[in-house]
């Protein structure tokens, strides 16, 4: 006869302590943390035609003292509705990421000013 052993395995959550901010783009020369692609140093703000494609650029880095990942809420300031939302890489602890290139797409530029918010968490 076989004697069977029982393996017992205790889990354990680990609660990681990343907290993501947004900094600034391209310190020292670009301070701004959210622009648009279209907007001229020092402007946080452009003027687009209605419907075509608004993309921003955005800096986030991890001011935690541990490794995770964030993600970020686009809304409408004047509807509360979400637009989008970009997830942030895995980060080490002061670490940061940016956007490239032609930046992240948000949307279509409706038929009215468009002020938008930037949340980013955790």
């Amino acid at each position: 006869m076989v004697e069977t052993k029982t393996l017992l395995l205790t889990l354990e959550e680990v609660v990681t302590p990343a907290e993501f901010r947004f900094d600034s783009y391209e310190p020292p020369l670009d301070t701004r943390e959210i622009f648009p692609t279209k907007a001229d140093w020092p402007f946080l703000a452009a003027e687009y035609e209605e419907g075509e494609s608004v993309y921003v650029h955005y800096c986030v880095k991890n001011v935690g003292s541990g490794v995770g990942t964030g993600m970020i809420e686009v809304r409408d300031l004047d509807t509360g509705a979400l637009i989008t939302t970009y997830s942030v890489p895995s980060l080490e602890p002061n670490y940061r990421y940016k956007t490239s290139g032609s930046g992240a797409y948000v949307g279509k530029m409706p038929a009215k000013d468009w002020q938008i918010s930037f949340k980013v968490t955790p």
